[in-house]
Formats: structure tokens, sequence, C-alpha cells
């Protein structure tokens, strides 16, 4: 598409300078902008008669619509995206309820005490394809034999001025084996996007729940194996196991409690401060 511009004669010319055409960029939508100034004369474009298209067919007109409908609905931002506080955090639990896709399952969630700010939470039906995945699952079905509880139990809180300040997720019960699929020895999680630290993928206010929530997952199914030293020692780290030996722990439903997994948390941070992530 091109768009020709004639400059006037200067004052007192006889025949007008020619003026060299130039490609103009194509505006949205497709229009091509032949707008002149008020001295300009319009030059003279032939044009062809376009050629008849035939009719789209019935089938053809409901896929560019079904076209138009994917592309709106995937270009839309989330409902949360714009909020603060308690509206924040409220439409993006109702979006866990109702749109997250499994696996994990995540399911039976709920506010406690009806408090906007405190969610708990239950896990399961992790990803079989994955050894991790695999080797949990079975371990929750053991679980669930022997205690009768075959899921993990999580909870999440939120600071008053959310999403400004990440929120806090931990595991409440089982226990797991020390090291594993990113748990802390509390029951805190290991991840750095929910840190505020500073570092390139510590806490922003675009994050939610929901995108936290599937990297946590995905760090317990898949954690590398390894060693790791801390200050109570350390040990061989991996994908997360249940403690059904009772290597560190007499009761493993016995609940990690909340100032346990501060506490944990804590020691992650400094951990992570000395020697990176």
């Amino acid at each position: 598409l091109v768009e020709v511009r004639a400059m006037a004669s200067s004052a007192g010319s006889t025949r007008p300078q020619q003026q060299t055409q130039r490609r103009p960029e194509p505006s949205a939508g497709g229009v091509i902008d032949l707008t002149l100034d008020d001295d300009e004369e319009a030059p003279a474009v032939r044009t062809e008669k376009p050629k008849r298209r035939p009719p789209a067919s019935s089938d053809a007109i409901s896929d560019a619509k079904r076209a138009r409908t994917t592309t709106a609905v995937t270009t839309q931002e989330p409902a949360w995206a714009r909020k603060r506080g308690v509206p924040r955090i409220m439409l993006e639990l109702r979006a866990l309820r109702d749109e997250w896709d499994a696996p994990p399952r995540v399911w039976d969630v709920e506010l406690v005490e009806d408090r906007a700010t405190l969610w708990r939470f239950k896990v399961d039906g992790f990803d079989d394809s994955t050894e991790g995945g695999a080797q949990l699952n079975r371990d929750l079905h053991e679980l669930g034999r022997r205690r009768g509880q075959s899921y993990i139990l999580m909870e999440a809180s939120f600071p008053d001025d959310y999403p400004n300040k990440p929120f806090f997720v931990r595991c409440v019960s089982p226990r797991f084996v020390w090291y594993t699929g990113h748990i802390t020895a509390g029951g805190a999680i290991c991840i750095e996007a929910l840190t505020t630290s500073g570092t390139p993928g510590s806490w922003s206010p675009s994050h939610c729940v929901e995108a936290v929530l599937r990297t946590v997952f995905a760090n317990m199914v898949h954690a590398e194996r390894g060693y790791v030293r801390t200050a109570n020692g350390g040990g061989p780290t991996g994908p997360l196991r249940v403690d059904l030996q009772h290597t560190y722990t007499h009761d493993v439903l016995h609940a990690y409690e909340l100032h346990e997994a501060r506490a944990a948390f804590g020691r992650m941070l400094d951990h992570h401060r000395r020697h990176g992530w």
C-alpha cells in the first residue's frame, strides 16, 4: 500500500516539481492515511476495480468468530489485576477455586474463621508421569491407609497491604523428610518468589497465588537430588517424601506450628543471603 503526497509548486513556478514517492507505514486496522495538508493537491491515482471474491462459507465464518473470541479471552487481564487488599485476595481465592487445572488437585479451599487473609486448602493427585510425583502419590496413599489422611494440608496468610508484600505459604501436615521438595524443617516453603530480597526472582505485585503455587508444586516433585549443608548439619535432597519412617518426628500427622514455619523461613533467608539462590 502506498501513500502518495504531492508538494505544491513554489510561488511563480509554472511547472510542478516531481516529488519522490515514499512507502508509508500502514496504520492500525489496515487503513491507509491519504489525508493531505490544506495547501497540497491530491495527485491522480489510478485505481483498479477489485476482483469479486466468492462468499465465505458458514464454516469459515464460524472459524473466524471462534478465533476472535479466543484472542479476546487470552488477552483479557485477570479480574484481580488492578485490585488491592481484601478485594484482590477474594478474587484470587475465587480464581483458585474455579480455574485451577490440576495436577496436582487443589481442593477444599476455605477461609479460616471467615478471615479473608487466612486460607487453608488440600493438595493431592500429583503428576504420576514424573518419578517424584508418582512417589509422593504413593506416600500419600500409604498415609491414608495408615492414618486416614491422603492429602497435604496447606495454609496461606496475607498481609494487609497485599500485593505490595508477598503472602506466606506453608505446609500444615503431614510432616516430611527434611530437605526434600524444597520444604523446610518447619514446614515453610523455600522459594525465592515469596521473598522481598530484591533479587531477580523475588516477589513482585504482579505475582499471584496461582502462579506461585504452580512453582511450589513443581519444586516438590522435581527437586534435584544432592546434599545440602545447613546450621543443623544438612542431609540429602530430592523430591518431596512423607516421613512415614518417623525419621524426623514421632507422629507424621503432628501439625507444623506457625512459629516453626516462620523460624525455618528466616533461617532459609539467611542461608540464601550468604550463598545466593
